[in-house]
Parts: structure tokens; sequence; C-alpha cells
């Protein structure tokens, strides 16, 4: 049976219009944070630090997802018109493989550590 989940109806213009959101937000967000936040020194040295914001992994993560929300944005240009066959795409697999080993994996890290690392705090 092939793998065309949403292919017909308005699915595929869900999946591109969110996929256009998040990309064009992350992509912002990550523009924003490394040309116009500046962290005073006295507060953190973080620019003049080895590294500056790419040693902080929620800042690889915004990365991480903004170009898996591009590879997915390409899979839904490019798969627009395309009929069910056995076979996927290879943008679809380049997609899937980085949702399951990049995307996916570190957004996980990052939100559990987000919301764990308070809880630690708190109680010690």
């Amino acid at each position: 049976m092939p793998n065309n989940v949403g292919s017909e109806g308005v699915f595929p213009l869900t999946h591109f219009v969110i996929h256009v959101v998040a990309f064009l937000s992350f992509t912002y967000a990550i523009y924003y944070d490394y040309f116009h936040v500046r962290i005073p020194r006295e507060v953190h040295s973080i620019g003049s630090s080895f590294g500056g914001k790419f040693k902080f992994l929620t800042f690889w993560d915004a990365i991480i997802q903004a170009v898996y929300f591009g590879i997915a944005l390409l899979s839904d240009l490019a798969t627009i018109n395309e009929k069910p066959s056995t076979k996927e795409p290879l943008i679809r697999r380049i997609r899937n493989y980085v949702f399951a080993t990049f995307a996916f994996p570190l957004a996980m890290v990052c939100i559990s550590t987000m919301h764990a690392l308070p809880k630690i705090y708190l109680v010690y």
C-alpha cells in the first residue's frame, strides 16, 4: 500500500501553510537573535566568549528546525501534483530522515531539559 497520507483534499494546502509559517518563523527568530539581541557584558560574556550563541543547544535546535521546515517546504512544492505511487520521492525520504534523526530528537532533548531543569533547581 503506498504512503499517500494527505495527498487528497485540503491536507496538502494545510501542510504547505504550516511549513511556510514554521520556516519563516524559525528563520526570522534565528536572524533576529543572532544579529539584534545583544546581552551586556556585565550580565553575561556570551558575545566575547568562544562560540558565542552557537554553544547553546537551543540555538542549534532552532537552526535544525529551520532546515527541517525548509526541506519539508521543498518536499511540499516538489510533490504538489504527484500521483500516488509505490516509491517515495527522494525529497520526501530526505525530509523523513532529517525529522527522525535530527529535528525530533533534538527538540525533545531541548524541551525535556528546559522543563526538567527548573524543577530540579526548585527541589534542591
